[in-house]
């Protein structure tokens, strides 16, 4: 397990080196309290792979799509999560039955065990408020 201690500008520049080394087939589990930066780190990864903004956190749809040169990247934020029906219609088994996509999940401990797959590479990343910086928690699952 690697863990990071950053501030806001050390985090986009770990999001750029992080996002130039994903590959599709990846997924990557977001877990921290509310406002610990799960959607910064998201906006900062996506930004670097697609050069564009993303506006907002797919909190009440829980789920966006965004489009980059090498794959898509779709992005599940599992706060509002009442069910497993919520999460299949959320479209999120069908985003890991694909293989040329990077599937980031916030929230990701309201995720069921056994609705992770096992033909991914999977990130675990724990994000703790620490004043005015971020403690990352990452972990290669698989």
């Amino acid at each position: 397990m690697k863990e990071l201690h950053l501030n806001q500008s050390q985090m986009k520049v770990w999001a750029k080196d992080f996002a130039q080394r994903l590959k599709s087939n990846t997924l990557i589990l977001l877990e921290g309290d509310l406002g610990a930066g799960k959607t910064f780190l998201v906006q900062s990864i996506v930004k670097e792979l697609s050069q564009s903004e993303i506006t907002c956190s797919p909190t009440y749809a829980l789920h966006n799509t965004y489009l980059t040169t090498d794959f898509k990247v779709e992005h599940f934020d599992l706060y509002r999560l009442e069910n497993f029906a919520d999460l299949e219609a959320a479209g999120f088994f069908e985003a890991l039955s694909e293989e040329d996509n990077v599937v980031f999940v916030e929230w990701a401990n309201r995720l069921p065990e056994k609705a992770l797959p096992f033909n991914r590479s999977i990130y675990r990343i724990h994000l703790e408020i620490d004043g005015d910086a971020r403690r990352l928690q990452i972990q290669e699952v698989v």
